[in-house]
Order: C-alpha cells, then sequence, then structure tokens
C-alpha cells in the first residue's frame, strides 16, 4: 500500500517524540510494527503489554514506551465501541 501506513506513523510518532522510532528487532531481523485483528463477534478483557506478555524479553532493545489504538477500516451500523481501563493488572 502506498504510501505505506507503518512508515508514516513511525515519523510522525518521531517527530513528536523528538527521538526517531524505528521497528524494534529480534536477531537483528525488524518486526512488524503493528497487530492487525478481525474481530466479528467481540473480543474478551484483555491487556496489550509486551513486557506483560514476555517478562524475560522479546526484542533485542529494551521497550522503553508502548503505544495501541484502534483503527475502524469499516464502522459496523451498531456496537463497535472500545472500553479503556486505566488499571495496572
Amino acid at each position: 500500500m502506498r504510501p505505506d501506513l507503518i512508515t508514516v506513523s513511525l515519523a510522525r510518532l518521531g517527530s513528536a517524540w523528538g527521538a526517531a522510532v524505528t521497528p524494534a528487532t529480534i536477531g537483528g531481523r525488524a518486526v512488524f510494527g503493528g497487530t492487525l485483528r478481525e474481530i466479528n463477534a467481540g473480543a474478551l478483557v484483555h491487556y496489550d503489554d509486551i513486557n506483560r506478555e514476555f517478562p524475560t524479553g522479546l526484542f533485542d532493545q529494551e521497550v522503553v514506551a508502548q503505544l495501541a489504538f484502534n483503527v475502524w477500516v469499516s464502522v459496523p451500523v451498531t456496537g463497535g465501541a472500545t472500553t479503556v481501563w486505566r488499571h495496572r493488572w
């Protein structure tokens, strides 16, 4: 897809952050900068926290920040609500 949305997003985040934002690496190879999910029948309450999912580490770099956001490609007539709890697990 052109323009590459991941590249554009990382460049804009880096501009706002004040430092370059680049994909993490595992074994020197860049990993995909996102997660794609198709949720048709809702999702259970869950957390998106890489440090909690992989407490001994996963990437070549230390995780200093994590950003998660939702993008709706198509919006349903009803439903589609997202609830975010500010809660430490």
